[in-house]
């Protein structure tokens, strides 16, 4: 049996220390891979705690892929070869929120919709009624009150704002657990461009593997900018990294927060052998995109890749999600080398983010007004992925499908096993969008690797209206239509 000491007088919760202990013992292998743990049960009377405790400890440790869970047999220790472990990321006032995602995947084509747009769901469409406009405005104009034109005139340097960089930098500290100095972070006008000055720090024979499905832009901008790309799968199990590792890739462009589309977690081992992998070669990178982090439903953010990278990962981020699509202002954490190499090589150019939206962005945040917005978001998303979670199982569970990962962020996926065919999976998404309903199957967003994701679809709330979700599930009710009994 396992037995902890648990500080009742520590600010920690019961549950985070918990959690704390057992993954410590299994990242320095006192508890084996394979090895079950106690029943929750079992164990919440041996440690006098209360059941809900053992619970959260064993959820956070499924979430990061610690433990395995088999249905009427009980939690395992997963597969572990020890790494260091990733610091856990502490809150001042929120321990839940996170910083603000990058921008979000798009499918290369855009469905059909014959009818009446009721919902989209591939998470092309921005949310409306979200953003605080009128507190934005009060910003705007303190910043103009408050400031000079020396002040906007220095955002423009290469890096941006520092007061800017200074404010994420206690931003990543606060909410990711990341020790990222100010003179580590650039600006820039969203993604895109971040990816086109990370393609310059990079040798110019690198390598950059993509996840599989994954964001179908990402590809083209690589190799727009003459970077060499390879597909690898998910890196959500060994078996991927496996692929990975088989490739000649220097780089590997990853979400192991919250995989776009799949919505999948990178699990604790494979997040140890990925930072293995970079360490094994000079001058191989990860480039995280930490897509989504801050609107995780359930348990603790995941810990960040760049945490624990020892100089090896290039954290990404962007304000798409949490502040709308508009706001074009994303930024990157570089590892030392990496930040040095940009001022001696990539001075010369200004920052792409206008002044004056950086220094309200710089304000916004110091105020504690971005802070206060993302838990009304939190707020406001949570509620709406448990009743479209529940609207949506009712109307499949019937039909055999299921839903996964839900709660990981803002999209999950759903699995419908009568839709499995082609031509099946056409005429579904052609009578949902006739039903006014936008849906994108996941192969949408495959590149060149085989599909196995058949009857697999994204299903991305972020624009979703609560008043929506029953018409949502009936819709989907009328178009599933049970496969043809074989002759």
């Amino acid at each position: 049996m396992l037995t902890y000491e648990l500080d009742r007088t520590s600010a920690l919760p019961l549950y985070d220390q918990l959690y704390r202990r057992i993954r410590s013992d299994i990242e320095c292998g006192a508890l084996a891979s394979g090895a079950r743990l106690p029943s929750k049960r079992m164990l919440a009377r041996h440690l006098g705690v209360s059941r809900i405790t053992v619970e959260g400890a064993f959820a956070q440790l499924a979430a990061e892929g610690y433990v395995t869970t088999e249905e009427r047999k009980g939690h395992f220790v997963a597969p572990f070869e020890g790494a260091a472990a990733a610091p856990v990321p502490t809150c001042s006032k929120d321990s839940s929120l996170c910083p603000a995602p990058s921008e979000p995947a798009e499918p290369d084509e855009d469905p059909l919709t014959p009818g009446p747009l009721l919902a989209d769901l591939t998470g092309a469409t921005a949310p409306t009624g979200l953003f605080p406009y009128q507190h934005w405005a009060r910003t705007l104009r303190v910043v103009l009150a408050d400031g000079s034109e020396e002040t906007l005139l220095a955002a423009a340097q290469p890096q941006g704002s520092l007061p800017l960089r200074r404010a994420l930098a206690q931003h990543l500290r606060g909410f990711r657990g990341m020790d990222a100095a100010p003179e580590q972070i650039v600006i820039g006008a969203g993604a895109q461009v971040l990816y086109q000055l990370i393609a310059q720090l990079l040798p110019p024979d690198a390598c950059i593997a993509l996840e599989d499905p994954g964001y179908p832009r990402l590809a083209r901008i690589y190799e727009s900018l003459g970077v060499r790309t390879c597909a690898v799968p998910p890196l959500t199990d060994a078996h991927a990294f496996e692929q990975l590792r088989a490739t000649d890739a220097t780089a590997v462009h990853c979400m192991p927060s919250h995989h776009f589309p799949t919505g999948a977690t990178m699990p604790a081992p494979v997040r140890s052998l990925l930072i293995k992998w970079t360490q094994a070669t000079p001058g191989r990178f990860i480039i995280e995109d930490d897509y989504d982090c801050e609107f995780r439903m359930q348990g603790k953010p995941i810990p960040p890749l760049a945490a624990q990278g020892q100089g090896r990962v290039i954290y990404l981020n962007t304000f798409t999600k949490s502040l709308g699509a508009a706001f074009r202002i994303g930024y990157m954490a570089l590892p030392p080398a990496l930040a040095e190499r940009f001022r001696t090589h990539l001075s010369f150019y200004s920052c792409t983010v206008g002044g004056m939206d950086q220094a309200a962005l710089c304000r916004f945040m110091e105020t504690g007004a971005y802070e206060r917005h993302c838990n009304r978001l939190r707020t406001h998303y949570r509620r709406v992925s448990r009743q479209l979670a529940q609207a949506l199982e009712e109307a499949i569970r019937p039909h055999g499908g299921s839903l996964a990962n839900v709660g990981a962020g803002l999209h999950f996926t759903m699995h419908l096993p009568h839709v499995r065919t082609e031509c099946a999976q056409a005429a579904f998404l052609q009578d949902l969008a006739q039903a006014g309903v936008r849906m994108n199957p996941l192969s949408a967003y495959r590149r060149t690797l085989p599909a196995d994701d058949a009857g697999a679809f994204l299903v991305s709330f972020s624009s979703v209206d609560d008043a929506a979700i029953p018409l949502i599930a009936n819709a989907l009710r009328m178009c599933i239509k049970p496969s043809p009994e074989p002759r």
